[in-house]
């Protein structure tokens, strides 16, 4: 069973890698903590919306335009779901959507 430190730890070396321009590992590290995020706390909660948004704008920028529309979608999805806490958050997962059209 995973852990939210094994969370945050996906997550900031998706963020480290990305920063020093490791792609790939910031995809694979995004994933996994997608997977995990799910695992931990459920696949429609807050943390793991969060996840998948920024798994969404990460595919953006490496050009994964369909996949990364798919997750903006899905994130996008649940915020208006009733899931978000704030309406700063869906207004973010629309924002991000937007940018893949």
């Amino acid at each position: 069973m995973h852990s939210l430190d094994e969370l945050h730890q996906s997550i900031q070396l998706a963020l480290d890698s990305y920063a020093q321009g490791d792609y790939r590992n910031a995809r694979s590290q995004c994933e996994q903590a997608l997977t995990i995020s799910e695992q931990v706390t459920g696949s429609e909660q807050p943390d793991t919306i969060a996840v998948l948004n920024t798994l969404a704008l990460l595919l953006r920028d490496l050009g994964d335009y369909v996949v990364a529309r798919s997750l903006a979608e899905r994130a996008l999805a649940l915020c208006e779901g009733g899931l978000a806490q704030s309406t700063l958050r869906i207004s973010c997962c629309a924002m991000d959507r937007r940018s893949l059209s």
